[in-house]
Order: C-alpha cells, then structure tokens, then sequence
C-alpha cells in the first residue's frame, strides 16, 4: 500500500506542476467570473441612453412615463418628435441612440420602424421602448390585471407520475449536460492522454523496468491511476468552486438568473457516472500504452477511442428530440456514451430509474474490467521492446498464461 500511494503521489505531483495544467485549472474559473462579471458591470453602467420615438397612433402616455410607471426608464430617457424627419435628424446629430416609428394603425398594426445610425443598438434602446409600449396600454386597466400581464406566465412542466419538474429557471438542466461533457474533455480526455504518453515514454526508454524492481506492475499502474483521480478531483473541485462563485456574483448583480433551480439531482448522477468514466478511460490509455511500442502509434488509436466517447454531442440533436428512443436507450447502456447520453436525456425527459441505474452498473463494470486488465497488459508489454503486443499475446496475458 505505501508504495502504491508513494507512486500516486508522485504522479500527482509531477502532474499538477505542469504549466498547461495550472492554466487550464485557472482559466475555467477565471473565464466564468470574468464573464458574468462583464455582463453585471454592463447591466449596471448602460444608462443615460436616450431613446426618440414618432407617436402617429397616439398611444405612448407620456404621463405613464413621467410617473415612474416604466420599470428603470426615466421621462429624459425617451423624447417625442412630432415628424419622423425631425426624429432622423436627431439621431444623425448623435442626439438620442435609436429612433422608433409607431405607425397610425397601432396596435391592430403591430409592426415597429426603427432607426439607427452606425453600429445597430441592442436591448438597451429597445427594451426601454417595449416596457413604455406596455405600460402605455396598460394605463386604463386594473392595477392587478396590468402586474399580472407585466410578469407574464410561468410555465412549470410536470411528468404525469410528479417525480420530475421543470420550471421556469431550470434552464441548468439544459446547459449542464453539455458542461458535463466539456469537463469530461479537459479532466479525463487530457489527464488520459498525459498518461498514455507516460507510459509510452517509460516503455520507449526503459524506465519501467527499473520501477518494477521496487514496485510491482499492479501497484504502479494502480498508483498512476489513483494519481490522476486526485488530479480529476482537483480539477472538479476548483472548477466547481469557480462556477459557485460566478454563480454567486450573477445572483447578486444580474437579476435574470436569481431565478435559476440548481439541478442538485442531475448534479449527483453526473458525479456518479463521472469517476466510472473517468477509470474507464485510465484503464484503456494504459492498456494502449503497453500494447504499442511507440507513443505516435498508440496515439491513432486512442484518437478512434476518445470518438466513442463523444458519439452523444454528433447526435445531439436526435437525443434531444426524442430522449427515451431507442438510440437514446442504446447508448445509455454503452459504457463510453452512457455519461453524456444520460446527462442529456435528463433534461430532456423522465428517465426510468431501472436505466439509470443499469447503465451506471455496465459502466462500473467496464472501468473495473479496464482496471483489471491494465496491470496485465502493462506486465506483457513491458519488456517487448520496439515490438507491438498483438491479439493473441494480450488474450494469453489476461488468461494468465506465457508471457512474452
């Protein structure tokens, strides 16, 4: 046991110090922050932009507006021009940012004209003028009923059964699996590929043998892999505390997201399925790499393996379409496609618990198959020196028998 940990510490510690990782483990975190950082300081510096508008339908009431009864506008924010041509011409001047045209036949007529000189403005000139729109025809109603239409509908969708919701800030639900596999990329697809070159280099020049004298072949390769699942759970650890945060200031300074339901449940059987995905790739890299005499070889084929891992995201479209198909049911149950084929059929549809749980137990038993395999193909490969290990001479290393 000391030595199986001595190597995982050593593979940790060689792993983590490398400046690729460190920029990776950073620059997510970073990225999100920074993002949801721009978009508050957006939110919170865009005012004082002056909107003008032409009235022909007579609709807009200025009173609405001077009375506060626009949501974040102020009366100095919208200008009335009595011509269109007057309105051109202010906004040829750079005097207000957008110009906005109510035809004669509004609101039976519900088509806007608008204006703009150079760049084309966004949300910032147009959303003031649908809220004024709004609360213009608004003014003559019951209090109760104008709050009511200024919210709007909240649509939760329900399975018949109850178990499953989706309400309207369960937008995550959507856009985790998709992070899921983006994560998966960088924490096992990378950290896989840094291992099958490990054990590559080591065969190419040797080294291996001198390791096998103080440890064994299972010790070392069980050591390796446990070394890479702290570098995993590093990388998750500080990812998801980089998302927490810039979830946090999103909350605090962007109130469109304060809404948002955190999938806790999609959340769990992500991790469940993360860690048997991620020894399953450990267990293939390292059986490539004892197969193949040369790192530039084993790599043509671990670029045919990282494929299988990713068939969800070509299919992506279908998955979504129709969750509970049988294409979806199949890779479900396919060891290297069931982590992202369930994490996006969850929000999608109900799944039935028997799938989730079959599937997570193929998956299980793959990564233990991988495992077990590992150290044996290592040992028969080891020593073949500037030679491949052929079909036959792995099937006889599984078996236990001669070793070449």
């Amino acid at each position: 046991m000391r030595s199986l940990l001595l190597v995982a510490g050593h593979e940790y510690s060689r792993f983590v110090r490398r400046r690729s990782f460190l920029l990776a483990l950073a620059g997510l975190p970073l990225f999100l922050v920074f993002m949801v950082a721009a978009g508050a300081l957006t939110s919170m510096g865009g005012g004082d932009v002056v909107v003008g508008y032409v009235d022909h339908a007579g609709v807009l009431d200025r009173a609405v507006l001077e009375a506060g009864g626009v949501e974040d506008v102020s009366a100095d924010e919208m200008v009335v021009f009595e011509t269109e041509q007057a309105g051109r011409t202010a906004l040829s001047e750079g005097e207000v940012a957008g110009l906005v045209i109510v035809p004669d036949g509004y609101p039976q007529d519900r088509t806007l004209r608008a204006y703009y000189e150079g760049e084309a403005p966004g949300d910032e000139v147009w959303q003031p003028m649908r809220g004024f729109l709004r609360a213009s025809l608004l003014a003559g109603e019951d209090a109760k009923v104008s709050e009511r239409v200024r919210e709007g509908a909240e649509v939760t969708v329900r399975t018949l059964s109850g178990d499953r919701e989706i309400g309207p800030g369960a937008f995550l639900d959507v856009l985790v699996p998709f992070a899921a596999g983006f994560l998966f990329i960088f924490a096992a697809i990378i950290s896989g590929g840094y291992l099958l070159q490990t054990i590559s280099d080591e065969k190419e020049n040797r080294t291996v043998e001198v390791l096998t004298t103080s440890v064994s072949s299972g010790q070392l390769i069980f050591g390796k892999a446990l070394g890479l699942i702290g570098v995993a759970a590093t990388q998750l650890l500080v990812w998801g505390l980089g998302m927490v945060l810039a979830l946090v200031v999103g909350v605090r300074f962007l109130g469109s997201i304060s809404g948002v339901d955190v999938p806790w449940a999609l959340l769990g059987v992500v991790f469940a399925f993360f860690i048997p995905s991620y020894l399953l790739i450990a267990g293939t890299m390292i059986c490539i790499g004892s197969a193949f005499p040369e790192y530039k070889q084993s790599q043509q084929v671990v670029a045919i393996i990282n494929i299988l891992f990713f068939i969800p995201f070509f299919v992506a479209t279908i998955l979504l379409q129709d969750p509970n198909g049988t294409l979806a049911v199949a890779l479900s149950f396919f060891p290297t496609t069931s982590l992202l084929t369930i994490a996006m059929r969850w929000g999608a549809a109900e799944i039935p618990f028997w799938q989730i749980a079959g599937s997570w137990f193929i998956l299980v038993l793959s990564a233990g198959l991988s495992i077990w395999m590992a150290p044996r193909i290592f040992r028969a490969g080891m020593l073949r020196y500037g030679q491949r290990l052929d079909l036959a001479d792995s099937w006889r290393a599984l078996r236990g028998g001669r070793r070449a």
